[in-house]
């Protein structure tokens, strides 16, 4: 399915290889389909505009010498008549024309033989990943499945597929044809805030031949996101066209699953292990002023937000930390989306990514609208450890902005509100919503200036000319107590590429263990957000949560007060030196070209 037009309002447009084109100016919907049965296939052609007929131009396919209309009410054909490779037709306001095209006409290319071992049998040409739901808007949609796009990382916009209810669902991989396979790649989805939330806890796995009768190959109990990295699930060499990968059970009591990327292999020893990745997606360099706000047009996420349409009413994303208290006559701020929750009892989010890690010391919270009951704000260098600085329950909507002064420093780099019981919108339509004003954030940079150090002096020995501004910049920024690391990683890249030298910032890849199998059932599940919280609680705690010693990134994870010399050089020595390379690291996203 794909949108043509001025406005393809964020999905898919027409590929250069589809086998039909619309006018630029024509605003319709192509859809291919394919008979289950027969093979043969259809194009649906929608008028989109809902309130005037359109007059649309198509042009086919050379492959394609005669096209039939399908009657909407006995099925029967009727000849099109078409100008060579072009059909003009006329359609009332959304309405439609279902096409019959030539029954030795085929979309889907019928490749022979097995592909190579290093090839991603779920992408391949004829093969199709359906589900039986899916919540198709925000993002979520069956065609991320395999669009070859592992992680989304530092894109605060969804690129995976969501269930509407992860009870009794799976999903269905049709490879075209039969093919053998071992092994199945899961990609967790979601960014910095909230990775691997809603990955699948027990997946079972089966095979079929048919998609009707499907035999269980194997079960496997206790699946983490593999943090970091994908994760590999293998099996003895099957052969089959159709893989059912059912789930069993989740990791927390959610209304859904949701995965970002699935790749299946026939893995002879060759297929390097699932890739390592980082969320941080590098922000560029980020500059600091004094006492400025660091939050101020900053990357945001969330949960969720309402469609492009509520900016006119003053709600949108971007508005959560744009500086403005207003947008014309309205209030701005930020809203979940409405509709989504019917009970008070579910969980929203909003953050913040600065991108840079900074001694955070003071937030600023402008409360608008639904203000939650219950919240907890905390804050990450690396997205994989958590300290928390604010834990409430019981809350009142206040009346003026609610500002956190911290007693000592915390380092961060990502700024995260979670609401876990909300207010009503107002209607039943709205549900139960959160929402906010704006959020301010104040601190100094933290900065290891060991690497900067060592990259002019490696300028000079290397005979690079100390008269250059690059050269004499980079010395005045090791005396600056602002500088931020960015600024000085983007020093050090420059110095070293001057004489001919480059940082080592690449880590190495490991093959992850493979997660334990069992056929037993699912153990008891846990809600982790109904843990009790204490009123106003803002002395800082760590959250052990998702971190895990083998693939965390260490980036600011040792606060001054716990390191003895980082209390003689400052906050801006937070971060030891080995850290610097990892901030370097910081972006590596793994991605390949989109698949139409």
């Amino acid at each position: 399915m794909y949108f043509n037009g001025a406005d393809t309002y964020g999905q898919p447009s027409v590929p250069d290889d589809f086998f039909v084109k619309a006018d630029k100016s024509d605003s319709v919907i192509l859809s291919y389909l394919r008979h289950k049965e027969t093979g043969r296939g259809y194009l649906m052609v929608v008028n989109n505009n809902y309130s005037a007929k359109q007059e649309i131009q198509l042009t086919f396919d050379k492959a394609i010498k005669s096209i039939s209309e399908v009657s909407r009410t006995d099925g029967s054909l009727k000849a099109l008549s078409m100008d060579g490779q072009t059909l003009k037709l006329t359609l009332a306001a959304g309405d439609a024309m279902f096409i019959a095209l030539p029954e030795d006409f085929d979309r889907l290319k019928k490749d022979e033989g097995q592909p190579a071992a290093t090839e991603n049998l779920a992408a391949i040409d004829g093969a199709t990943i359906l589900c039986p739901t899916s919540a198709g808007s925000d993002g979520w949609y069956m065609y991320n499945l395999n669009d070859g796009i592992r992680i989304t990382g530092g894109d605060s916009s969804a690129n995976g597929w969501r269930s509407t209810d992860y009870n009794d669902t799976y999903i269905l991989i049709d490879l075209g044809r039969q093919l053998d396979f071992n092994r199945i790649d899961l990609y967790a989805c979601g960014t910095i805030f909230d990775y691997g939330q809603f990955f699948p806890k027990n997946i079972k796995v089966s095979v079929s031949d048919d998609g009707k009768s499907f035999a269980e190959v194997k079960s496997f109990t206790d699946l983490t996101p593999a943090k970091l990295q994908g994760n590999k699930l293998t099996f003895e060499r099957q052969n089959a066209r159709y893989i059912r990968l059912d789930i069993t059970g989740m990791s927390r009591k959610d209304r859904y699953a949701a995965l970002n990327e699935i790749e299946v292999y026939n893995d002879d020893g060759s297929v390097p292990a699932p890739r390592k990745f980082t969320l941080t997606e590098s922000n560029g360099v980020v500059d600091y002023k004094d006492g400025e706000n660091i939050a101020l047009n900053k990357e945001a996420f969330a949960s969720s937000t309402t469609p492009g349409s509520y900016e006119q009413w003053g709600w949108a994303l971007r508005f959560i930390n744009d500086g403005r208290k207003k947008v014309g006559q309205y209030t701005a701020g930020w809203t979940s989306n409405v509709g989504r929750n019917p009970t008070a009892d579910a969980t929203e989010y909003v953050g913040i990514d600065f991108g840079d890690v900074f001694a955070l010391d003071r937030v600023v919270i402008q409360p608008h609208g639904a203000f939650p009951v219950d919240y907890t704000i905390d804050v990450s260098t690396d997205g994989v450890e958590w300290t928390v600085i604010s834990k409430v329950k019981g809350a009142s909507a206040p009346k003026d902005d609610l500002v956190l002064n911290l007693d000592e420093p915390v380092p961060a780099r990502f700024l995260r509100m979670t609401a876990t019981k909300l207010t009503s919108g107002g209607s039943a339509a709205d549900g139960y919503l959160f929402q906010l004003g704006e959020i301010e954030a104040y601190g100094k940079p933290i900065c290891d200036k060991t690497a900067l150090q060592a990259a002019v002096e490696t300028y000079k020995s290397e005979g690079g000319d100390s008269a250059a501004k690059l050269y004499t910049d980079a010395v005045a920024a090791l005396e600056n107590a602002l500088l931020t690391q960015s600024r000085a990683n983007d020093y050090v890249t420059k110095l070293l590429a001057a004489v001919g030298k480059t940082p080592e910032t690449d880590p190495p890849e490991t093959d992850p263990v493979d997660p334990p199998v069992s056929d037993t059932e699912p153990a008891t599940e846990t809600d982790p957000v109904t843990d009790p919280a204490t009123e106003s609680d803002i002395t800082p705690e760590t959250d052990p949560g998702t971190a895990d010693p083998d693939t965390a990134m260490t980036v600011g994870s040792t606060p001054a007060e716990t390191d003895p010399a980082a209390k003689r050089r400052g906050c801006a020595s937070t971060l030891g030196a080995s850290a610097v390379l990892l901030l370097f690291a910081a972006g590596a996203v793994i991605s390949r070209k989109k698949r139409n």
